[in-house]
């Protein structure tokens, strides 16, 4: 039987370096000093974050490598190079990296090697070893401003919406 999406969305904010743990409780400090976040729920100005607000932010710090999709299955997975598909080889690797193997894969398309950083995914997901989560949000859209305030602290991040 399928799993149906929920209602509430929620958006993670994954660090773009897969190989490193991020700065998860000094983004979140940075985010309450300037408002945006109140303790664990969506501050005065949160509405300058994600269009419309949230409920709640939540660190999440799983302890290894995790895979932030959509929840629902579904996603594609492309070799940068090519566009080509690419899941078949990459459905076997969080298998190998949870294991301490390698975050890349042999890229079947183009020969080369990617880390998982760089594989093109549909709809976003990324790999990381933590992330800010932006609970029950208002929009499924991170403003300019406020994705800029949070990868001043933590770097470049890829945005993955996830249905609850």
């Amino acid at each position: 039987m399928p799993i149906l999406p929920g209602h509430s969305l929620d958006l993670y904010l994954v660090p773009n370096s897969a190989l490193e743990t991020p700065p998860l409780e000094v983004c979140l400090a940075a985010l309450e000093a300037e408002d945006l976040v109140a303790g664990r729920r969506g501050g005065p100005r949160a509405m300058g974050l994600v269009s419309g607000g949230f409920q709640g932010v939540r660190l999440d710090r799983p302890g290894r490598l995790t895979l932030y999709a959509n929840r629902q299955g579904g996603f594609r997975v492309s070799c940068p190079t090519t566009r080509d598909n690419v899941a078949p080889a990459f459905q076997a690797a969080p298998t190998a990296w949870r294991a301490g193997g390698p975050t890349r894969i042999a890229c079947p398309s183009c020969g080369e090697v990617h880390l998982f950083d760089e594989l093109v995914y549909a709809p976003a997901a990324a790999v990381g070893w933590g992330a800010v989560g932006l609970l029950d949000v208002e929009t499924a859209s991170v403003l300019e401003a406020g994705r800029a305030q949070v990868e001043r602290v933590l770097g470049p991040v890829t945005i993955v919406g996830s249905r609850r």
